[in-house]
């Protein structure tokens, strides 16, 4: 080995030590650019995160300048971005030659802010041009939102610091929504911007990440950047996301996106499930405020199952539900598990089919800190009367046990629900 061989060994060792140890990567350039891009868009839509990164409020709205002056404005910045990055890289490549890994670091994330200025650039350029040919935006739930952010620099903070900014930024955005201190599996959805399944499916993945640890998560949608939860996604099955989300009217509409095209017919959730959910959400009329609590929040505790119990609830979830009754077997399920606030939760699911009709009956019990037990049951009876169309009679019942020294609330049930579903 050389003089400059060794040299170089050395001074690698000293300055980049992932690379000879067995430590964790450094990130990559993309990879910084996208927790900047995370933080920078947690930031713009919510002010519990920008309060907690010490950056100041959107600085409030000007009068709009010409729309071509500042085309070219944007373009001629562009411009000098490219020339800069250009002679950024010579410097570069000049310091990685001298072994000057420092410099290089340094180099690197100019670089990082000038990829950063210039995407967002290119962002209000393609506005622009879109408001010169008088486009239509997409739809109101999903429009992305208006005005940036000041004070603290993303571009300029070192790529080592970005996750526990990510962090404080995440932190603030659960407990502005509700979601209790510690709760790692409750993620803050960024606004969607996606017009089709493919593109929301895309946005939804990102954020909530890949199987299995999707279905540990719950992912809270404030589309408006209004601290209102609009939304709620979870995973029902694997390569399945779900989302509920609350109509203008103040229904809620039930969205499935499948990884699988086409979808497989005997997946455990699919469209036949989605279909029998939304319609049960409809006619019961369930809101985002009723259905949040009782979702589950990281990990779920099987308290017991029988062994029958996922085959007929599947049968039941897609829709065949003569074979439910046909088996005439009576199969169950407890689970326990913690909701976005922390509180527990314990559901029991009964599937049974008695020669007539399929049933689903399920109750819900809500612990509150303070002793209080909420208890929701729902009973569901399926009675096919044609290939098309099934009669569905549901009743509804609550109970509340209070804590002690609390009043009690006796029994008391809905009236019963009758409509028909439809193939």
């Amino acid at each position: 080995m050389t003089l400059r061989a060794a040299l170089a060994v050395a001074l690698t060792s000293l300055l980049l030590p992932g690379l000879t140890g067995a430590q964790t990567p450094a990130p990559s350039p993309a990879e910084c650019r996208a927790v900047r891009d995370r933080i920078g868009e947690h930031a713009r839509v919510s002010a519990a995160a920008r309060s907690a990164l010490g950056m100041t409020a959107p600085a409030a709205p000007e009068a709009a300048p010409d729309p071509a002056a500042r085309a070219e404005t944007v373009r001629a910045r562009l411009a000098q971005i490219k020339e800069e990055r250009e002679r950024l890289e010579d410097e570069k490549v000049g310091a990685i030659v001298k072994l000057d890994f420092s410099r290089m670091a340094r180099i690197q994330e100019r670089i990082e802010g000038l990829e950063v200025e210039r995407r967002g650039l290119e962002a209000e350029l393609a506005g622009l041009e879109q408001a010169r040919r008088q486009v239509r935006p997409g739809l109101s739930w999903m429009a992305p939102l208006g005005g940036t952010t000041t004070g603290l620099d993303l571009a300029r903070v070192p790529c080592r610091d970005l996750p526990s900014l990510e962090d404080k930024a995440l932190r603030a955005r659960r407990k502005e929504l509700g979601g209790a201190e510690g709760q790692a599996a409750l993620v803050p959805l960024l606004p969607l911007r996606g017009q089709t399944d493919r593109e929301l499916a895309a946005e939804l993945s990102a954020q909530l990440g890949p199987d299995p640890e999707v279905a540990r998560r719950l992912g809270l949608l404030d589309q408006d950047g209004d601290t209102q939860v609009d939304g709620v996604v979870d995973s029902p099955a694997p390569g399945a996301l779900r989302l509920f989300r609350q109509r203008s009217d103040g229904s809620l509409a039930l969205d499935l996106f499948l990884a699988a095209v086409p979808p497989d017919p005997d997946a455990p959730y699919g469209e036949a499930a989605r279909r029998l959910e939304e319609a049960l959400l409809r006619q019961t009329r369930r809101q985002l405020a009723d259905l949040l609590p009782l979702r589950p929040v990281g990990p779920v505790k099987v308290l017991g199952e029988t062994g029958e119990f996922s085959r007929l609830r599947a049968l039941l979830d897609s829709g065949r539900f003569d074979q439910v009754i046909q088996a005439g077997n009576l199969a169950g399920r407890s689970l326990e598990f913690q909701n976005y606030r922390g509180e527990t939760v314990r559901l029991l699911e009964v599937v049974a089919g008695d020669g007539q009709t399929a049933q689903l009956r399920t109750s819900a019990t809500l612990v509150k800190p303070d002793g209080e037990e909420q208890r929701e049951e729902t009973v569901m009876r399926f009675r096919p009367v044609s290939f098309w169309r099934t009669d569905v009679e549901v009743d509804q019942g609550r109970e509340v046990k209070p804590a002690p020294g609390g009043a009690a609330q006796p029994w008391s049930a809905a009236p019963t629900l009758r409509f028909s579903l439809e193939r």
